[in-house]
């Protein structure tokens, strides 16, 4: 059984190779500087109890994280360089995921 989110409404999204609101970006941190790699790690949950998360449709992917406050919005591009499952087998809950976020080389 799949719990459907909607992240439309949220102030961050995550857009991946496995399609819209696939995936639900809960939290993220990470650096950045000038003339830098950036990485960011990223909290997300996957709502789909009866599949695992294709770790295979992520790893080395292009992902975005839309950050829209009321105004100026902003885009970090980057690749799944590394995914670790949290998996919860309590029955009602989701699954969640951590992955890195990584610029391109």
């Amino acid at each position: 059984m799949a719990i459907t989110y909607e992240q439309n409404t949220r102030p961050m999204k995550l857009t991946t190779p496995l399609g819209p609101n696939a995936l639900l970006l809960v939290s993220f941190q990470g650096r950045e500087g000038l003339s830098q790699m950036f990485r960011f790690d990223l909290q997300t949950v996957w709502g789909n109890k009866t599949k695992l998360l294709p770790f295979d449709q992520l790893l080395g992917k292009k992902v975005t994280i839309e950050i829209s406050p009321s105004a100026n919005k902003r885009y970090i591009n980057g690749i799944v360089s590394r995914m670790e499952d949290r998996h919860v087998t309590d029955p009602g809950r989701t699954a969640s995921s951590r992955s890195t976020h990584a610029g391109p080389l």
